[in-house]
Order: structure tokens, then sequence, then C-alpha cells
């Protein structure tokens, strides 16, 4: 299981493994502002595979998305982006790019 932490005391993102044609990710977050965030999940052209808004200064989620011929996928949380590549299809490597 592959582990990335954005920033210190704010929570990480686990590339858990692949399931039948799905990626599965844990992410848990904490210390998120009270005034809420939002979470985008896209693809390598940017395509948005998911948003929502969090309401909540703390937050766990396990998300699947389908593989299909994914080979970078793009979280982002309220500007701070993680980057998880894919080369070989099947390895995720993380990456990040914490860009305020």
């Amino acid at each position: 299981m592959r582990t990335c932490s954005p920033v210190a005391d704010s929570g990480d993102i686990r590339f858990v493994h692949a399931q039948e044609g799905m990626l599965v990710f844990e992410l848990n977050l904490k210390n998120l502002p009270a005034k809420g965030s939002i979470l985008t999940i896209k693809d390598e052209s940017g395509n948005l595979l998911f948003e929502q808004t969090i309401k909540t200064e703390n937050y766990s989620r396990l998300y699947k998305i389908e593989k299909n011929s994914i080979s970078k996928i793009i979280f982002e949380i309220s500007g701070k982006k993680i980057l998880l590549f894919d080369p070989e299809g099947g390895r995720m490597f993380i990456v990040m790019d914490i860009s305020d």
C-alpha cells in the first residue's frame, strides 16, 4: 500500500489495491477548514471524475475509480494537488504538487 501525506497533520491518501478493474484509494483528511473544503478527483486529461463539498474538520472514505486507460489521477483538496501516476499499468506512484 502506497501512502502520501500531503501536509503534516492534514491526513493522507493511500492506494489500497486494484480490484476487478477498479483502483481503490483510502482518503483520510483532518484539520480541514471550518468553512468547508472541496474535493475533486480528475483524470490525466483534467476530466472531472468526482467532486464533493466536505463540511467537517475530519473526513475518511474509500474511493473506487474505474481503471480503464487512466494513467494519472489527481486528487485536489482546496487547491492542494496530489498526483498519482500509473506508468506501468498496475502500480501507483505518488508525486505531490502542493500548489497554493
